[in-house]
């Protein structure tokens, strides 16, 4: 029988300050700073005006940001748990990159609701997918993380160029992590 891996020990709202792994995300939504410090230390460590220009040519800049953040480094760094690659291995990559998109519309596309936190899931056992561990990697698993990470505010649905900027983000993600040879672009899924 597999034993399965140890629940995360870490929150959004961890940090590590000593070990130079910060908590960025604001400690209220109601006026958020648009270039927060660590809500522990009070570290300046992001460039967010480069970052919030959303540039994917400029994402390997954005993967050097996002691990100084504790709950993003945890998700570049730790290892996949065998469910997470299992299930990824099982299908073809085109079939990866479509669900990739798909998370993305589903669970992020729309404007923040009450439930804007908890869509996106991190636990293996409740059907984390390799996808799911991207979004939040990448920060676009909720519009909080998107609203400090990438500036998109939470009450308006994506555009167009931002679903397809954070389905790349999220793909570019996946394709490392699984050192698979990136496709061109995401495979269309029918719109």
């Amino acid at each position: 029988m597999i034993e399965a891996p140890p629940p995360l020990e870490i929150k959004c709202t961890s940090s590590e300050c000593g070990e130079d792994l910060h908590c960025f995300r604001p400690k209220s939504w109601k006026n958020p700073d648009r270039h927060p410090r660590c809500r522990d230390c009070g570290a300046d460590l992001i460039e967010w005006e480069r970052l919030h220009r959303r540039d994917i040519d400029d994402s390997d800049f954005l993967f050097a940001e996002l691990p100084k953040e504790l709950i993003r480094h945890h998700f570049w760094h730790c290892e996949i748990p065998d469910r997470v690659r299992g299930s990824a291995e099982r299908y073809s990559r085109a079939v990866i990159a479509r669900r990739t998109r798909q998370a993305i519309r589903s669970r992020v596309a729309s404007a923040a609701n009450d439930w804007d936190g908890t869509q996106t899931t991190m636990d293996p056992e409740k059907g984390a997918q390799i996808y799911h561990w991207g979004m939040h990697a990448t920060a676009c698993c909720c519009r909080k993380c998107m609203l400090y990470w990438h500036g998109i505010p939470r009450e308006r649905p994506l555009s167009a160029d931002q679903l397809e900027y954070f389905a790349r983000l999220t793909w570019l993600y996946v394709c490392r992590r699984m050192n698979w040879q990136e496709v061109e672009g995401l495979i269309d899924d029918g719109d």
